[in-house]
């Protein structure tokens, strides 16, 4: 999707097209500080790599003229969806999603990736 810059339509029709394709998680739409009670609750090992990669974009400025540029949800009986919604530069101002998914069971790290080559195939669609 392309964007004029802070505009508030955007973020909405963004979260629309979310719905549309992850129905499934969608469902159930949580708030921000369920999320962060949750966080809080997790042993510490748990609650440091979650922080690590969570926190800046709960603490970010929202660039949509919104609250927040970024929606959760919670995936019944498996964690919760977080799904970032982000401009990919000021140049282009495409928009760009990243999603996070933080399960219920206990964990030891995270992985993410960002390897364009590698999603090819997914960021071409």
């Amino acid at each position: 999707m392309f964007v004029s810059k802070g505009n508030p339509v955007t973020y909405a029709k963004t979260i629309s097209l979310v719905k549309e394709i992850f129905p499934e998680l969608t469902n159930n739409p949580s708030q921000t500080t369920e999320l962060k009670e949750w966080i809080a609750k997790q042993p510490f090992h748990n609650r440091e790599v979650i922080e690590k990669t969570v926190a800046p974009i709960l603490k970010r400025k929202p660039r949509f003229n919104n609250s927040q540029d970024f929606v959760v949800f919670k995936f019944e009986y498996l964690g919760y969806v977080l799904f970032d919604i982000h401009l990919d530069d000021e140049a282009s101002l495409n928009v760009q999603l990243d999603i996070y998914f933080m399960p219920y069971n206990q964990r030891y790290g995270t992985g993410y990736e960002t390897d364009r080559a590698k999603f090819a195939v997914c960021l071409d669609r």
